[in-house]
């Protein structure tokens, strides 16, 4: 067996030996280069923007920005009636203030929802332990709702693929 040499023989950025590729080969690779090169289609100006605009709105955006114009209103109201029932003089303390108390609501909304996660998560915990420490029929029990579940999920999916192609079919 050969040893191989300590110092590479061809670096990373060297171009590669052309020991396999005759004359003629690199004359056809060039006229090649070339034909393909003189039938290259010129694109308009703007075609990208123009097929993007005529492609529907996915459904995971929202065709309008509503929600956050009425929360908003939302907020000034809230700011303008404070200031009304404090005082002319306060209006920008209860401004503010209504802008801390949205906070705080946020941060309070925040907290309830991952104690709720943390909760669930502690249920779903005690029911595993439970179901794997006591008796090997609950073990099997435990895996046959499992199958079961997979069996649904897998029918609902092979329900939608079929509705998808036979909504392709029709158009």
């Amino acid at each position: 067996m050969k040893d191989l040499p300590d110092t590479p023989t061809v670096g990373p950025n060297d171009p590669l030996p052309e020991d396999g590729m005759s004359a003629e080969d690199g004359m056809a690779f060039d006229a090649l280069d070339r034909l393909l090169a003189s039938d290259r289609i010129m694109v308009r100006e703007g075609f990208a923007d123009g097929i993007m605009a005529c492609l529907p709105e996915p459904r995971w955006q929202p065709a309008r920005r509503m929600p956050w114009l009425i929360a908003a209103i939302l907020v000034v109201a809230l700011g303008v009636v404070g200031s009304l029932v404090v005082g002319s003089d306060a209006g920008a303390r209860s401004a503010l203030g209504t802008v801390a108390a949205m906070g705080d609501l946020f941060v309070s909304s925040l907290v309830a929802g991952a104690g709720f996660l943390a909760a669930s998560w502690s249920s779903l915990g005690s029911f595993a332990r439970q179901s794997f420490s006591t008796s090997p029929s609950s073990f099997v029990a435990l895996g046959i709702a499992v199958l079961a579940l997979n069996v649904l999920l897998f029918r609902v999916v092979r329900r939608r693929a079929a509705v998808a192609v036979t909504r392709q079919s029709k158009e």
